[in-house]
Order: structure tokens, then C-alpha cells, then sequence
């Protein structure tokens, strides 16, 4: 059984949860409890964010959140007419993508162990896929169900396959291709914060 959790981001504390049928689909039945969850928190909050998967970005309600002052960061997918959008951008357009440190070492860092996986995959002729840049870019999208445009950030992905064949003792490089994908986020924030977020008066 698949349950709605609605968090709040800022503790982790639990607002709603919950139970559905085995066959609901991530989204179902959600609006009802985003909201109470907004009415929950607006007393206490200045700025409230929304955050969510692909499944949450519910286009048919993003007008409405908007005019009530709440923000939001929703995954899109890569449907056909995104992807055309963001292949028609210059490429001037595209900056590399800075990830930020996962945490931030206090201490000595520890020394991690030997990486050989890429070794195994090499030796055992398997494909091997390497990720080699990220550059990311945004513009004004429009939903279909929704009046006015949207900030839409576009997360292009580049990688290399290369499968390897064994020989004896010897390896012969077979084959090697390359592949960009994109990965989209629909946004009402400016702003970069890592559902419900909030922000203290």
C-alpha cells in the first residue's frame, strides 16, 4: 500500500499521512492534503515552498498556488515539447553545473576505499557508462493547463558507453557512443532551497 507522506522539509516532522489503496499512483488524491498542509503551516511561516517528484507537478493547480503566494519546485518530465525547447537554445545558453559538497568535512577526511568496480565492468566485457559533464540552462515554459508561464530549469546530461572485449589477456576497445539526456524541474522560486518548506518569520 502506497502512502501519501506530506513532510515538513525544515524537521522532517510528519503533517499527514496517508494510507491507499495498493494501485493508487503516487499524485492520487494529493490536493486535498497539500492544502490542509498549507493551512497548517501559514501561520506559522512567512514563505511557504512546495516540493515534489514528476508525479506532484499537477499543472491544473499551479495557478492557483501561485496566486496564494506559495512557491513551488516540482520535477517535470521530459516530454517531447520540453526537450524541443531546450534543444533550440544557443548553446551560450548552457553553463556547466556546479553540484554542491554533500556535507562539509570538520575533521580530517577519511580515506576511502579502493574503486573497482570500473575495473570489473572493463574486465568482464560489460558496457561501461561514464557521466562526462553537466551543464544546465533555464526559461519561461507554459503548461497547457495553466494561464501565465513558469521558470523551467534543464539539467542536460552527457555520457559515454564503451563496451570493452576480452582477448586472451589482451582488451580490445569495441565499441563507444555517446549520449546526452535532460532532466527538467518546473519552478516558482527563485531561489535553490533543498513536502513543505518553509520560511520563519
Amino acid at each position: 500500500m502506497p502512502p501519501l507522506i506530506i513532510t515538513l522539509a525544515n524537521t522532517g516532522e510528519v503533517l499527514y499521512l496517508v494510507n491507499r489503496p495498493g494501485n493508487a499512483v503516487s499524485h492520487e488524491g494529493c490536493v486535498p492534503w497539500i492544502d490542509r498542509a498549507i493551512e497548517l503551516v501559514r501561520p506559522h511561516a512567512a514563505e511557504i515552498t512546495l516540493r515534489g517528484d514528476t508525479d506532484f507537478t499537477l499543472s491544473g493547480e499551479l495557478d492557483r498556488w501561485d496566486s496564494q503566494g506559495i512557491k513551488f519546485i516540482f520535477g517535470m518530465d521530459a516530454h517531447p515539447k520540453v526537450v524541443q525547447l531546450a534543444e533550440s537554445l544557443s548553446e551560450s545558453t548552457w553553463k556547466p553545473l556546479e553540484r554542491m559538497a554533500r556535507y562539509e568535512i570538520a575533521t580530517e577526511p577519511r580515506g576511502k576505499p579502493q574503486r573497482i568496480k570500473e575495473a570489473i565492468v572493463r574486465f568482464k566485457g560489460y558496457l561501461n557508462k561514464e557521466l562526462v559533464a553537466e551543464s544546465v540552462a533555464e526559461f519561461s515554459y507554459q503548461p497547457n493547463k495553466c494561464g501565465r508561464s513558469y521558470r523551467l530549469v534543464v539539467v542536460r546530461k552527457t555520457s559515454a558507453s564503451r563496451k570493452e572485449k576480452r582477448c586472451y589477456s589482451k582488451t580490445l576497445n569495441t565499441s563507444s557512443t555517446s549520449r546526452t539526456t535532460l532532466h527538467t524541474a518546473l519552478k516558482r522560486s527563485w531561489r535553490w532551497p533543498m513536502g513543505v518548506a518553509t520560511r520563519k518569520t
